[in-house]
Order: structure tokens, then C-alpha cells, then sequence
């Protein structure tokens, strides 16, 4: 049978090709999906020539080639801007891994070569002439609009387990119906695609769903189907007509997941990347996903920033995709209705990004000294208001609110993992609404899990306890009792002395990032601001086997008003936002805390001593050139404060001239008040 050869530039240049091989003595031919398309009269963008000649031969024959795949037989050969793949006549030995053959002989003929392949729509050669050569009668297949094996089925399909999905890529790309003979075989093959990667799965998946229609969702065996997708229990046949109705493979995806058991979030997300999609297919899939299910035709959903996002990222049409699924899903609904529904409730909405709101990000670090991922999660809070006209949006009524959000937010966990900067977002962390001792439990903790590092917290602590036994006092929920427990040497226990002004630095340093640069340190490790004590520090050093589990507990006055506090008390006493006069973010604090607690530990872990840091302690140091009253235990030295010796015990120059070395005690009095 002869057929007309095509006109085109890339077929013309596949002559010449061809014309250069036969004048050297060779066979050539056209083969594979070039003649199957042009016999269908469609466009051909890649042309595979079957040929007598060796690689060698190719590579001599031609200026320009590349041994793509010389091992098999294939070379490359460049002509004028198009590249052909040139493949010696061969046979192939078997298939030990399921894809690949073991060996291939180049000692065949064409009839040898086409033998070899899948499909009998596959295994036609044209000359330059356009004599057909169809020994397995996939021309006659081709107009049945038929899939059929070459030769024995499930041979074909054991030789390479893709070659199963490509049964049905092929007969949804053509709108062909497979072969009975060849449908038994593909019924008994499916194990076979367990040896194929998962990205070549995914093309022709892909391929295979953006061309589905109907009339093959009853040819499609579920089990193959599960196989293909490496998804457990996966019942196609439940859902392909609905889904035949979607255009485009990712909404058809996104009808799956909707009509399907495994409609969740987090298993959409696994599962597609079970079969290697890309995270960019993923989003938009969720966002249809979610799109289509918060969707509520008469009484629509609120406007999210994760609605938002998606309309930002993927456009206005993804509603209106969203929407298409919702009535394929819905047969009572009218789409035209549907759609000029969704477009009238979108065109309600103020804002529809980040972007649209009066203030931004650059704002909020100007105005409110935020930093980190506080900032972004603000944004979104002010934009669900907007969206849903809660609050105007206007520059004052935006800053405001932040404001007050972010100061008034309850300790939150998940906020304060999400705010971290410099501590591993996987840092075991505990927050309690209500607690006895941050401290007692960190403890317990640290006992149980193995890690270098953790954190307890909470904004109400019943029994909180400083030095020397005495009782924290802090309102609840207006303070924070945060504990962080490290997980030492042994050998460090004979360091226990340098732990709590390595803890007052750190906490000062937590304050400073936050914009609070006056708190001072009373020795060893009490925090004042203007006089006033605002945190107390307890360390605690346990030794456990041949490790140390050292606790640092911290009572910080955060959002107290002087009201809150005892009467006898509120002239020793004080709040940040008394100082500050202004609200403090308990979480923002709470995260700041942990992350310089974490690079603490990174920097001791290094071998830093407190030698490092002595200067910069003496110049925090308030208890320093101050007449003080030191009690150890029965004894009292009075004098007054000079120096901080490099392992961090404090000096003190008695009344009598004498040079007294602290190393634990109680500062009691000063010669400004009593604390």
C-alpha cells in the first residue's frame, strides 16, 4: 500500500536522510508514531528511522550526530534545525527488569525490527516513496480505530510494564477501543507496572487523563488503574464518567480528589507525590480542590486569604473551573447560573490578595518593629477582615488592628513555631493554658525524649518559684513562665556557676530584639528595668548518668498592669508594658526567648565560656559599683560591688578594705531600695 508522503519540512529533510542511507547501501525506513499519524492525517513533530546500517555507519554517514543511545542501537542526527533519532534494525534479548532488554542483536531485517514493538498501530515502516510496509496489519487496525498487541499480548506487556498504561494513553489519545484479545492480557498484566518509575507513569497518566472520554471508562479495569497511580484501593470505575466531563487533566485530578475517599488535603498531597507530580501541579490541584469544596452556591463562602492566593497565582478563571466541578458534581444545578453567581460574589470583594490591602509588610516593620513570619500572618488576619467587610481598608484602621492583634494574642504554640527564626521549626516545644512549674515539667521532658534541646511555657503558672525558695509572682495570662531545658556533658556540671548569667544575657538579648533596650542585670541573673524587677531567673542542674540536664526557668512580667500586682510589691516590681507603655506580643517574646536560648546552646556547645562574655555582662551589670547586702545562708557580707571575675563570681570590697569573692547568694538590699 503506498499513501502519500508529506509535504512538510521535517519530512522532507527524513527523505534526504533516508536517501543518504540507501545510497550507502542500506535499508531505511519512517517508523513507528510518524506513520500512524500521518496516516490520520495529523501534525508530526517527531520522525524515528529504522535502518540496515550500524550506529558506526550512521556516525560516518552524517556531519552531525550524537550517540543518544548507541548501547541499543540509536543515534541522533542533526539536519537543519531538526533532530532525528536514526535506530539500527534489531532484536532484543529478554527483559530481566521488566523496562529493559538484557541484550539486542543488530543481525535482523525490518519485519525482525517492527516485531518488537507494542502496538500493531506502532509497527508500520514508510520509504521515501511512501510505500507502506505493514506486516502485523496495524493499517486495517488503525481504520477499526483498534488497539491491538503485536504478536502475543502479554509477552508485549512483560517486555516492558508501561507499555500496559500506554494501552490506554493510546485509546483515550485516539478514541480507540482495545482489542478483546489484547484487553485479556492487559486484565492479567497490571503487576507489571509495578517495575516502571513513577515519572514515566506520570506522562503517560497524564497524557491518558486530559484525553479520557466516556465510552473507555468501561473498558478501564480498576485494578490496572491502582497499579498506574501506585493509589491503594483507587476505584476509577466509580468516578471516569463524571470526570470525562471536565477539560483539562489537573481539574479532572481535582474531580477525583473531590468525588473520591481521598478528597483530604494532606493525602492529596502524598499521594500526588506518590506518582512524582511537581509542587506547582500540586498547589493548583489543592486549590481547586478547596476552591470547589468551601464553595457555597447559595450562601457563599467568606472570602479567604488562601482564596485569595489561588485567584492571585492561577487567576480569576480558577473560579470559574472550581465552579465547572461543582455542577459536573451537582447535576440540578445550571452552569450559566453558577457561573454569573460566582462572578457577581467576586466582583463584591475589596480585596483579593495581599496586595490589594491599604498597609503592607514594610509598614508593619516600620510602625510595629515586627520581623519574621509574624508579619505575613497579620496581613492575613486584617485581610480576612477586609475581604468580609469587618474593617475598612484604610491605612489607620489597618494599623490599629494589627496592633492590637498582635499584642492581645493568647500564647499559641503553633504561632510561636511559626515565628521562629533562629531554633528549628521541629524543636520540641510544650505550651500549657495552666501549669504548676514550667521547670518541674521540663524536667519530666527532658527525661523522656532524647534531644539536645526543648521548651515548656505558659501564661499561667500556679506555682512559680525563684531563688533562695521564694514564690514568683506574675497575673495570670498578663506573664509568661517559659523553661528551656538542655541536654549536657557530664563534665559541664562543674560549669553549673556560669549558667545564670549566660541566662541573663540571653534573656537581655531576647528584650533587645524586640525593642526593649533598658533592662539591666541585678547579679546573677534577676532582670530590672528602671529600677524595677521584671524577670527572675531560676537555674537547675541535674546529673543523670553520664549526661547533665540543665533547666533554666524564666517568670517574665509581660502585659501587667501596676494594678495586677500586690500592694506590697508594686514598688519592686514592674511590667514590659509598663516600661514601654505599650502592649507586648507574649509570642513574639516567647519566640525571641527560644531562638537566643538555642543559639546559646549552639555557641556553649562550641566551647564558649563565660570569659567570652564577661564585658559585655559588667556592662549590663546594675549590681556593679552599688553598696550591697549579700546573704549566704547564715553569714552576710555587706560592701560595695567592683568587678566580675571571669568564671562569673561576683567581688565585693568590704568595709574593712577586704576583697570578698561571691559565688552564690542573695542580693537583698541596695543603697536604692529593697528587692
Amino acid at each position: 500500500m503506498k499513501i502519500t508522503f508529506p509535504a512538510t519540512e521535517n519530512f522532507q529533510l527524513a527523505k534526504r536522510l533516508l536517501q543518504t542511507i540507501e545510497r550507502s547501501g542500506e535499508e531505511a525506513y519512517i517508523v513507528g508514531g510518524a506513520v500512524r499519524d500521518t496516516i490520520l492525517e495529523r501534525q508530526v513533530n517527531d520522525i524515528d528511522i529504522a535502518t540496515s546500517a550500524t550506529p558506526e555507519k550512521i556516525i560516518q554517514l552524517f556531519a552531525k550526530t550524537l550517540p543518544t543511545g548507541i548501547a541499543h542501537g540509536t543515534v541522533s542526527v542533526y539536519e537543519h534545525d531538526h533532530w532525528f533519532e536514526v535506530t539500527t534494525y534489531r532484536e532484543e534479548g529478554p527483559y530481566d527488569d521488566g523496562r529493559h532488554p538484557r541484550y539486542v542483536h543488530f543481525d535482523t531485517n525490518l519485519v525482525g525490527d517492527l516485531s518488537r514493538r507494542d502496538f500493531t498501530i506502532n509497527a508500520m515502516a514508510m520509504d521515501q516513496n511512501g510505500e507502506l510496509r505493514d506486516p502485523f496489519h496495524g493499517y486495517d487496525d488503525l481504520m477499526a480505530r483498534t488497539i491491538r498487541a503485536v504478536g502475543d499480548a502479554k509477552t508485549r506487556f512483560q517486555e516492558d510494564g508501561l507499555r500496559v498504561a500506554r494501552a490506554f494513553r493510546f485509546a483515550a489519545t485516539h478514541g480507540f477501543t482495545i482489542a478483546e484479545s489484547t484487553m485479556v492480557a492487559l486484565s492479567s498484566s497490571a503487576s507489571f507496572l509495578d517495575k516502571v518509575a513513577a515519572e514515566r507513569r506520570l506522562e503517560e497518566w497524564n497524557k491518558f487523563l486530559g484525553a479520557l472520554m466516556a465510552p473507555l471508562c468501561d473498558q478501564l479495569p480498576d485494578d490496572i488503574i491502582s497499579k498506574w497511580t501506585g493509589w491503594k484501593d483507587f476505584l476509577f470505575s466509580s468516578c471516569c464518567h463524571q470526570i470525562s466531563k471536565a477539560e483539562g487533566a489537573n481539574d479532572r485530578l481535582a474531580l477525583i480528589f473531590l468525588l473520591t475517599k481521598f478528597g483530604a488535603v494532606v493525602k492529596l498531597e502524598s499521594m500526588m507525590r506518590t506518582l512524582r507530580y511537581s509542587k506547582k501541579n500540586i498547589d493548583e490541584v489543592q486549590a481547586l480542590v478547596q476552591i470547589s469544596r468551601t464553595w457555597q452556591v447559595t450562601s457563599p463562602a467568606r472570602m479567604t486569604i488562601s482564596f485569595g492566593k489561588a485567584l492571585s497565582s492561577y487567576g480569576e478563571k480558577l473560579l470559574e473551573r472550581a465552579v465547572r466541578l461543582i455542577v459536573i458534581q451537582d447535576a440540578s444545578l445550571t452552569l450559566d447560573d453558577e457561573l454569573a453567581h460566582a462572578a457577581k460574589w467576586l466582583n463584591e470583594h475589596p480585596v483579593r490578595t495581599l496586595k490589594d490591602l491599604a498597609i503592607q509588610g514594610s509598614d508593619l516593620i516600620r510602625d510595629l518593629s515586627l520581623q519574621g513570619p509574624i508579619i505575613g500572618m497579620a496581613l492575613e488576619h486584617l485581610f480576612d477582615l477586609v475581604a468580609n467587610g469587618q474593617l475598612p481598608n484604610t491605612y489607620d484602621a489597618l494599623l490599629k488592628e494589627a496592633n492590637e492583634w498582635i499584642m492581645e494574642a493568647v500564647i499559641d504554640e503553633q504561632v510561636i513555631r511559626n515565628m521562629l527564626q533562629k531554633a528549628p521549626k521541629n524543636l520540641m516545644l510544650y505550651e500549657y493554658k495552666q501549669l504548676s512549674s514550667t521547670n518541674d515539667v521540663a524536667r519530666e521532658k527532658m527525661a523522656e525524649a532524647k534531644v539536645p534541646m526543648l521548651a515548656v511555657f505558659t501564661d499561667h503558672q500556679e506555682s512559680g518559684r525563684g531563688r533562695q525558695g521564694r514564690a514568683w509572682v506574675s497575673p495570670p495570662g498578663k506573664g509568661l513562665a517559659l523553661s528551656v531545658a538542655f541536654r549536657l556533658e557530664a563534665d559541664d556540671m562543674n560549669r553549673l556557676q556560669e549558667w545564670p548569667l549566660f541566662a541573663a544575657l540571653t534573656v537581655r538579648s531576647a528584650l533587645s530584639s524586640i525593642g526593649i533596650e533598658k533592662a539591666m542585670i541585678k547579679w546573677p541573673n534577676d532582670i530590672f528595668i528602671e529600677g524595677k524587677k521584671v524577670c527572675g531567673i531560676l537555674t537547675e542542674m541535674r546529673s543523670v548518668g553520664k549526661e547533665v540536664h540543665l533547666v533554666i526557668g524564666i517568670g517574665i512580667n509581660v502585659n501587667a498592669e501596676l494594678s495586677d500586682f500586690p500592694d506590697d510589691l508594686k514598688s519592686k516590681v514592674t511590667s514590659l508594658k509598663i516600661t514601654q507603655m505599650k502592649s507586648i506580643s507574649i509570642n513574639i517574646l516567647t519566640a525571641r526567648l527560644i531562638d537566643e536560648f538555642y543559639e546559646l546552646l549552639l555557641t556553649y556547645q562550641a566551647k564558649k565560656r563565660f570569659s567570652d562574655q564577661k564585658d559585655e555582662y559588667e556592662r549590663y551589670c546594675m549590681t556593679l559599683g552599688q553598696r550591697i547586702h549579700v546573704r549566704q545562708g547564715h553569714n552576710a557580707v555587706t560592701g560595695v560591688a567592683t568587678r566580675i571575675d571571669e568564671e562569673g563570681t561576683l567581688w565585693i570590697s568590704d568595709d574593712q578594705g577586704s576583697d570578698i569573692p561571691i559565688r552564690s547568694g542573695e542580693i537583698i538590699e541596695n543603697s536604692e531600695d529593697r528587692v
